[in-house]
């Protein structure tokens, strides 16, 4: 486990995203570079020196965590992975004094956040638009 500290380590980090979460659409390194600098962490987890597994963690000014970004390499799901790199992040944010962390999830995520002891907020109402 570790976090992304340079623009260097940016581009093995993005494309495991991309692949993972965006079907292998180009992400745009300048934002996650901005967003590592500015108010985010960015945390991966490193299988044989590569790394397989990601996830962002923003920061608002109301010392809440927002938990974003949470990918596996494909061929390493299903090992519970994805719950180890889940707790790092949270001992990271834990280190920051922050208490409150929130998240979305797909409905495939649902069971691994509740097994975390993430609590599921029905107050939130999520729109969206298809042209």
């Amino acid at each position: 486990f570790g976090q992304i500290t340079s623009d260097s380590e940016l581009p093995q980090w993005t494309e495991i995203l991309s692949n993972n979460l965006f079907d292998g659409k180009e992400l745009n390194i300048n934002l996650f570079s901005f967003l590592m600098k500015d108010c985010s962490d960015l945390f991966y987890l490193k299988l044989n020196k590569k790394i397989i597994g990601t996830i962002l963690v923003y920061y608002d000014e109301n010392s809440i965590a927002g938990v974003y970004m949470v990918s596996i390499d494909k061929s390493e799901r299903k090992r519970g992975l994805g719950g180890h790199l889940i707790n790092y992040a949270l001992t990271e944010v834990k280190k920051k004094g922050i208490k409150k962390v929130t998240l979305q999830s797909t409905k495939l995520g649902v069971n691994l956040y509740k097994s975390l002891g993430f609590k599921k907020n029905n107050d939130i109402n999520l729109f969206y638009k298809i042209k």
